[in-house]
């Protein structure tokens, strides 16, 4: 096993934290799915609708952290690509750059998937039942956020995958 140090441990370590932070988040759109559907269904019973709606918030903020982790994760990849500009290539191909980017593009789409969630939250209250089941809808299709060819490529070049 190679001993990694220096910039190559930071570069894995936060490779590591975006994989797991996006992975957090991907299992928090089946609760919201669940939550979502719970509303639908119970519509009549306004106090569990209110707790539904209150729950899917508390899960909505929590998406909301994850995306500010992930920024400081791809703001700490651009940091460590500006210190290692004239370095070769830290592991098989990649450059630090190419790190840099697609953490910033992670960070970005993750941010656009939690917009939406968080605009169907903010309205959710307050739908009748054919705009709930778009909500649910909506909130099942993953549009931004999937596992891509560079996020692949990236724990490839890091030994991850």
């Amino acid at each position: 096993m190679i001993r990694l140090s220096g910039s190559k441990r930071v570069l894995n370590d936060t490779v590591v934290s975006i994989h797991s932070a996006c992975q957090t988040y991907v299992n928090l759109i089946p609760k919201g799915i669940h939550l979502l559907r719970e509303i639908q269904m119970n519509s009549d019973n306004m106090d569990l609708v209110q707790s539904n709606c209150e729950t899917l918030g508390s899960l909505v903020r929590h998406m909301v952290e994850i995306v500010q982790k992930l920024f400081g994760y791809s703001e700490q990849l651009e940091s460590l690509f500006q210190l290692n500009k004239m370095e070769p290539v830290p592991f098989i191909s990649w450059n630090y750059q190419n790190f840099s980017e697609t953490a910033k593009d992670i960070y970005e789409s993750y941010k656009k998937e939690t917009d939406i969630r968080l605009k169907i939250t903010q309205n959710v209250h307050k739908c009748n039942p054919d705009q709930l089941s778009f909500c649910v809808i909506s909130w099942t299709h993953v549009v931004y956020c999937v596992k891509d060819s560079k996020f692949q490529a990236m724990l490839y070049e890091c030994g991850l995958k």
